[in-house]
């Protein structure tokens, strides 16, 4: 299991955001949750040190990468399908970074943004 991406310190998260979520206790004050088509670009890449981005990268390079991250790392065989759905068979260096900077700004921003629009229905 992985480690949750929040602190919990009994403070600001008093318990995990999910249960707070779920139990409705979060404050009640209006905001706007959305994303846009390319949520993970460049920069971000390049925060993370990976070198010779302008060339593109090798699918290799975007595994070792995911199996590093804290809430991917632990498990092989989902970043296994998701390099198979957002890079598929591509031999392309350039589009192998573009889909893995599109896997990286559904797994960062889109997915966080949607299972917290799903409590406030």
């Amino acid at each position: 299991k992985s480690p949750p991406p929040a602190s919990i310190d009994g403070v600001f998260f008093p318990k995990p955001v999910e249960q707070i979520l779920a139990n409705n206790e979060a404050n009640s004050v209006p905001f706007i949750i959305g994303v846009n088509n390319h949520e993970c670009g460049l920069r971000l890449l390049l925060a993370m040190n990976i070198t010779g981005l302008q060339e593109g990268m090798k699918r290799e390079t975007a595994e070792e990468v995911l199996k590093k991250l804290p809430t991917l790392g632990s498990f092989p065989s989902t970043i296994d399908l998701l390099l198979d759905e957002y890079i598929g068979d591509e031999t392309d260096p350039a589009e192998i970074r573009n889909g893995f900077t599109h896997l990286l700004g559904d797994h960062i921003f889109v997915i966080p943004a949607l299972s917290v629009a799903k409590y406030h229905r």
